[in-house]
């Protein structure tokens, strides 16, 4: 999959304390017109109103995006594999994931083949930070979102 590689603190910057945004193209916000390569332990695209409804559901803090509607294309993505495992694994291996100096074990190592690499556009909209390194990521028009490619 073709797309630049981008850090959290691109994106970071633009988050406050309360992990809020003004939603954003991502072309806009980095000022490229291609798309980067995120990654997503979800295996798809998803509608904005069934990530509500489970966010809610589990008791986590949701933005109001009232501009956007329920049926709008959405997926939750990190920017690195290693971060996008957290959201598989149990918290006690947090810790591991977390620190780029220590192996992953062999189950940790079998769950990375699960993360799906997924070309996000210039056009797709960020619009939540979880404060976990996960971004919510709107898709404004359903032109040409395929299924994210999994890890080989």
């Amino acid at each position: 999959m073709r797309g630049q590689r981008i850090t959290g603190k691109v994106f970071n910057r633009f988050f406050s304390a309360k992990r809020t945004l003004t939603p954003i193209r991502l072309g806009e916000l980095l000022g490229i017109n291609r798309p980067i390569i995120g990654f997503s332990s979800h295996g798809g695209w998803s509608t904005l109103g069934e990530i509500r409804k489970v966010e809610k559901e589990r008791g986590n803090e949701f933005p109001k995006l009232n501009k956007y509607t329920p049926s709008m294309p959405a997926m939750w993505i990190c920017l690195t594999r290693r971060k996008a495992l957290r959201y598989l694994a149990l918290a006690d291996d947090w810790e591991r994931i977390d620190d780029p100096t220590k192996s992953l074990t062999p189950e940790l190592t079998g769950m990375m083949a699960e993360i799906s690499e997924v070309k996000i556009l210039p056009t797709d909209v960020i619009a939540f930070a979880d404060g976990d390194d996960g971004y919510l990521i709107l898709r404004p028009k359903r032109q040409a979102y395929g299924a994210p490619t999994k890890a080989s």
